[in-house]
């Protein structure tokens, strides 16, 4: 085995022992961890739609400035 695959397994069984934890030492149930994370995403897709409308309209109007505004 060399060093690349021994690194991949061991970055494997990290991923696997932290992902036992967190599910062992959740403050929240499934339902309500599950819940939060597809808000969360929704959230997340709705910024990033609000993010590129404010860019095509920038292009729309000719603006060049390389710099975008992400606060809003």
């Amino acid at each position: 085995m060399n060093r690349t695959q021994r690194d991949l397994i061991l970055l494997a069984a990290g991923i696997g022992i932290g992902v036992g934890l967190g599910m062992l030492l959740a403050p929240r149930s499934g339902r309500e961890t599950r819940q939060a994370l597809t808000q969360g995403a929704n959230q997340a897709v709705e910024r990033g739609r609000d993010y590129w409308q404010r860019i095509r309209s920038r292009i729309a109007a000719g603006d060049t400035d390389a710099e975008l505004d992400t606060e809003g």
